[in-house]
């Protein structure tokens, strides 16, 4: 049985012609490594993160924009440097375990 597609004012859409024969193998077309696994999807069922996707759509499309020499970059955060004698350390925690201590023992 075959359909006849019609536009809205009823005419018939012709059938489209036939696709020729591939010029070689799937192998031959392309450089990809097609494997027995190809067809595999590597997704196991968890739902999209929409975040997620959207953020490597948009960091994807701003790489291909430029190296980020030709961007304005925000100043990158430096902490401040911060030395600690360890006999301050030993010290401190000492003070703080003290009354942890203490009230254990009662």
């Amino acid at each position: 049985m075959t359909s006849v597609e019609l536009v809205p004012d009823g005419t018939a859409v012709p059938a489209s012609p036939a696709l020729p024969p591939p010029a070689g193998t799937i192998e031959a077309a392309h450089d990809a490594d097609i494997t027995p696994d190809t067809i595999i999807p590597p997704w196991y069922g968890e739902r999209l993160n929409l975040d997620h996707a959207l953020y490597l759509c948009l960091a994807n499309e701003r790489n291909q924009a430029g190296p980020p020499q030709d961007r304005e970059q925000p100043e990158p955060f430096r902490p401040r440097a911060m030395v600690i004698e360890l006999s301050d350390a030993i010290e401190r925690l000492s003070r703080r375990a003290s009354p942890v201590a203490a009230a254990g023992l009662r």
